[in-house]
């Protein structure tokens, strides 16, 4: 117990400098033309361009957009908490933007990391085989390649093990607070890639097993009916 604490340092620094390590020497490269950036990947340097408009022209722009500009916007709006004002205030170029996606990709993928960490000790209750379970995500060839590139995987990962974490949350004991979180979360992940659509529809059926499960228990059941029916009468509105 004593030990616990320096041990989860350690973990949480490890999982969060993997990403780090291997996207730092790669931050750069490609760069000294946008030609060079096609050549290492024609979608990174379309989605660069196309968004270096979007960029130029704030938050509200909405076209003409690239085809590879077809991706949830999520990541992108919130690289742009740095990228819109240094376009207000600065000569923007893809350079900038590029780096910019760059580092913020290695920092979601550390994250997403220490996500699966805790998401897998909450399932398989032992640390050592949460982080062998992070520690193998973490270097796997693709998941390092998204860490230095330019598209959303690595945030997605990270609002989906989040997202899974509220759910295995509502299983242990429905709340509101916790379905609320999850669904929030589960948002973001399909508003940052749409490979997060199974996590969309996990939530319902999760809610749904939790409604049954308490069915002998009239107090029980009467408090989730209710909860969810004023969340269902709230949410549904806003996603219409």
């Amino acid at each position: 117990q004593k030990n616990s604490v320096p041990v989860k340092i350690m973990v949480i620094a490890s999982l969060l400098s993997i990403p780090i390590i291997y996207g730092v020497p790669l931050l750069f490269v490609g760069l000294d033309d946008i030609n060079m950036v096609r050549h290492f990947d024609h979608g990174e340097s379309q989605i660069a361009l196309g968004w270096l408009e979007a960029y130029r022209n704030g938050p509200l722009f909405s076209g003409p957009v690239e085809v590879y500009m077809a991706y949830p916007k999520f990541f992108y709006n919130l690289a742009g908490v740095v990228l819109y004002p240094l376009a207000i205030f600065s000569e923007l170029d893809y350079k900038t933007i590029v780096i910019t996606w760059r580092i913020f990709n290695m920092i979601f993928a550390g994250l997403a990391s220490i996500a699966l960490f805790v998401l897998a000790r909450c399932i398989l209750q032992s640390t050592l085989a949460a982080y062998i379970s992070a520690l193998l995500l973490s270097i796997t060839p693709e998941f390092l390649i998204w860490s230095s590139n330019v598209r959303p995987n690595p945030l997605e990962q990270l609002l989906i093990f989040l997202g899974l974490f509220g759910c295995l949350k509502i299983l242990g004991k429905p709340t509101t607070k916790w379905f609320i979180v999850s669904t929030i979360l589960t948002a973001l992940a399909f508003a940052t890639k749409f490979g997060s659509i199974p996590l969309a529809l996990l939530i319902p059926l999760i809610s749904i097993y939790c409604i049954w499960t308490k069915r002998t228990q009239k107090d029980e059941f009467t408090k989730l009916i209710k909860t969810y029916s004023t969340l269902f009468t709230i949410c549904l509105p806003i996603a219409v």
